[in-house]
């Protein structure tokens, strides 16, 4: 498991934005994979573990993102938020094919505990997730046969329970990658997820131009309204 915050911390702006990737080891195949998050937009708080992460995203509201990351995601899937849990379904820890396969249409992430973490700026995150030992239940996975806000009910699937220490790792980020699935896959086989999921419909990256003026709102791609001297 490699948690991250996809922002730039700040201790004087009270802004995060976690989430996690989980690999999953199979005998001789592809490992599989899923992501979880909080927002696109982050959360007003310092405290990592304050909210659930969900495979399931909504769009995000800051133009900078919308305009850069949100048009970019476009190119390869209509519904930029929602990553896939349906390949970890269909295949067993041996690689051995499951034919008659399910999955959720959703899982949250959920926290079993904040370490005494406050929305305030307490110490880099990756020091703070350092603190907690091995062997620790981290979180509970919930899984959800349809969206949670039409009234489907959650249902505990597991747990994550931590192995060994938690360090920070230069090479987790340079050299560990992880596969993100689009759900478009799902659709194929179960078409009234296409119901349940925004819908993308503010063109690409490639086929429409940067705004102009640029943003107000910063994001991490903000230096392409720079290159492009549009600030």
């Amino acid at each position: 498991m490699r948690t991250s915050d996809t922002t730039k911390t700040n201790p004087a702006n009270p802004k995060t934005a976690p989430g996690h990737a989980v690999k999953c080891l199979r005998d001789g195949m592809s490992s599989g994979n899923w992501f979880a998050m909080f927002a696109f937009d982050g959360q007003p708080s310092f405290n990592f573990y304050k909210n659930r992460w969900t495979n399931i995203l909504r769009e995000m509201k800051n133009e900078c993102a919308r305009e850069s990351i949100g048009k970019h995601s476009a190119i390869v899937t209509d519904h930029i938020g929602a990553t896939s849990v349906m390949e970890l379904s269909q295949f067993d820890q041996f690689g051995n094919e499951i034919i008659d396969h399910n999955w959720p249409f959703q899982i949250d992430v959920e926290p079993y505990d904040v370490y005494g973490w406050t929305d305030t700026y307490q110490n880099d995150f990756q020091d703070q997730l350092g603190e907690i030992p091995a062997n620790t239940a981290m979180h509970k996975i919930f899984g959800y046969d349809g969206p949670p806000e039409n009234g489907f009910p959650e249902r505990l699937i597991g747990w994550i329970v931590s192995r060994s220490e938690t360090t920070s790792s230069l090479w987790g980020d340079t050299k560990l990658f992880f596969q993100h699935r689009r759900y478009d896959d799902d659709i194929k086989k179960r078409p009234h997820y296409f119901n349940d999921l925004e819908f993308w419909d503010l063109g690409l990256f490639s086929e429409t131009p940067l705004s102009s003026p640029a943003p107000m709102q910063l994001c991490p791609f903000i230096f392409l309204w720079e290159n492009a001297k549009l600030m």
